[in-house]
């Protein structure tokens, strides 16, 4: 069941555009960046959105193929959604190849915002924020791409420059109500802040993005109008939740009202026990802390130095107020990563369930464009897995593929060849036979992998932190491990 999903039908717009979800259904409806395009095309009365997901070769609101729209625009969320998005359009019966087709296919999302790996395919890619760029659509969408320029839009024919789309969160924006989502029955995706302060250097978000809350009055607003419409959750979203200046004081309504609610993984540094109060008063038995590392040393490489103390001692006091479980996320991977990194990983596993039981998940680290780290090599690919590997018999935690962050890499930092081995090689998302293919091709995957590495992106997308300050943070990094 859905509330608020759109009654307009093809035959009513000026411009059709198919909104398509490389995911499942019950992932499309989870993610508020592709809800919120949505709604932006919808509320232009010429313009009809539709959407579409890997489950649904039809829309999902009049049952109409793709051949039906006049645009394609995708949301991609993660690099390896890329592929799955190429398989997709082929099953549809769309030219890939952007030279051999007529429909225009417009991408967003900070899956893409490094343009490059999906330009042999892609038009043109939305960079940044939405909310002043995608309402544009109809103004452009019938001229050649080579026409298209826009801050926030990158063309992919024409490769100009262009800026990082920043909105400064005064869209008061409504999204799709169903009760089939990732997050329970009908829950509010209520966004109170976008970007961060602390810039760790591996995290793409803090170093593209200005850190900007919403205006209390306004998130108000969108609270009463989505529970008018018949939402029974919050699950707030946002890069620091825990510094939006009122959410003690949401919270704390939420939980006097009996209204469930959710916030996503939390900083040590932003629990206290008034919060832990409010949370159990909330009916949360769950909480989610991303120390990303128990290493001294590799805290402050990647500036996110938060002692392990404060963790364990997080999760001493939350056991005291009912919170029963502590999920941790880690990463490994990095270069230089030791035996004795790993050991401390374990110990803080070991220390924190001393008082709750422990979840988790090991990631591993993927260089992302914009942030310092985008130049810094990933780990030899054999040595991180043997250590997934036991960091996972010690633990118990879900470990990445590393083989699979490779490919992740690849279309993370990659360029424009790294977008012609996609075309080839989508079918297959098999670190061998990615290799493979590339090797056919003339393409050194290691590069990209290890270095040296080469950032194109920093010539044509323009950020508010400069590329001499990118520089300088990874010069910084290089002077703790050297």
């Amino acid at each position: 069941m859905e509330i608020g999903a759109t009654e307009k039908r093809v035959a009513e717009g000026r411009l059709r555009v198919a909104l398509i979800y490389p995911g499942t259904y019950k992932e499309a409806v989870s993610s508020l960046g592709y809800l919120m395009v949505y709604s932006l095309l919808n509320e232009d009365p010429e313009v009809v959105a539709h959407r579409f997901t890997l489950e649904s070769p039809f829309s999902i609101e009049e049952n109409l193929p793709l051949k039906a729209y006049d645009v394609i625009v995708a949301s991609v969320h993660f690099e390896p959604q890329l592929p799955k998005l190429l398989a997709y359009l082929e099953r549809m019966g769309v030219p890939l190849r952007k030279e051999e087709r007529e429909r225009r296919i417009i991408l967003g999302g900070p899956g893409v915002w490094n343009p490059f790996p999906s330009s042999a395919f892609a038009d043109g890619v939305f960079i940044g924020d939405g909310e002043d760029t995608v309402p544009r659509l109809p103004d452009f969408a019938h001229l050649h791409p080579t026409e298209w320029r826009m801050d926030g839009l990158f063309s992919t024919w024409s490769g100009e420059a262009t800026r990082f789309a920043y909105h400064d969160l005064s869209y008061p924006y409504t999204h799709i109500l169903t009760d089939s989502t990732a997050y329970g029955r009908f829950p509010l995706f209520l966004e109170v802040n976008r970007g961060c302060r602390f810039a760790c250097r591996f995290c793409l978000v803090g170093w593209t993005e200005p850190h900007r809350n919403r205006k209390f009055s306004q998130v108000l607003r969108i609270m009463e109008e989505h529970f008018e419409r018949g939402a029974e959750k919050v699950v707030f979203f946002g890069s620091d939740v825990l510094s939006f200046p009122h959410i003690k004081r949401l919270l704390d309504d939420l939980a006097s009202f009996g209204i469930p609610f959710s916030i996503p993984s939390t900083r040590v540094d932003k629990i206290d026990d008034e919060l832990l109060s409010i949370l159990a008063r909330g009916g949360v038995r769950t909480l989610t802390i991303a120390p990303e590392t128990a290493y001294w040393k590799r805290k402050v490489f990647i500036s996110k130095p938060l002692p392990n103390e404060d963790v364990v001692e997080v999760a001493r006091r939350a056991s005291s107020y009912g919170i029963r479980k502590v999920k941790l996320y880690f990463v490994l991977g990095f270069p230089g990563t030791t035996e004795e990194e790993v050991e401390t990983l374990i110990n803080l596993v070991r220390e924190v369930r001393r008082y709750v039981k422990v979840g988790g998940t090991v990631s591993v680290f993927v260089p992302k464009p914009y942030t310092p780290f985008q130049y810094l090599p990933m780990e030899e690919i054999e040595r991180t897995a043997k250590l997934l590997k036991y960091v996972k018999r010690k633990t118990g935690f879900n470990t990445m593929n590393p083989k699979r962050a490779a490919l992740q890499t690849l279309l993370s930092v990659g360029d424009e060849k790294v977008s012609e081995l996609l075309l080839r090689a989508y079918r297959n998302f098999n670190y061998f036979y990615w290799r493979r293919v590339a090797r056919e091709m003339g393409i050194d995957i290691d590069t990209y992998l290890y270095g040296p590495r080469k950032t194109p992106w920093m010539d044509v997308v323009e950020t508010y932190v400069p590329k001499r300050g990118i520089e300088e943070g990874f010069e910084v990094s290089k002077g703790v491990y050297g």
